[in-house]
C-alpha cells in the first residue's frame, strides 16, 4: 500500500513582496494622476472643448433648476 507523503505548504507572501505591491499601487496612482492632470491641462488650453464643456454644465444646471422651480 502506497501512501502519499507529500506535505502541502502554504504560500505566504514575504515583507518584502508586500513592500513591492505597496510600492506598485502607489506608482498605479502617481500614474493615474498623472494622466487626470494632463487631461485637465488639455482642456483648460482648448477653448472648442472647454467651451463645450461649459455649455454642457450651464444646461444641465439650467434644467435641474427649472425642474426643481417646477418647470
Amino acid at each position: 500500500m502506497l501512501m502519499n507523503n507529500k506535505r502541502t505548504h502554504r504560500v505566504t507572501p514575504s515583507l518584502t513582496s508586500r513592500k513591492r505591491q505597496k510600492g506598485a499601487s502607489s506608482l498605479e496612482y502617481l500614474m493615474l494622476a498623472a494622466v487626470i492632470i494632463a487631461i485637465l491641462v488639455t482642456v483648460s488650453t482648448d477653448n472648442a472643448i472647454s467651451d463645450k464643456i461649459t455649455a454642457t454644465f450651464d444646461s444641465l444646471f439650467s434644467d435641474v433648476q427649472s425642474a426643481a422651480n417646477g418647470g
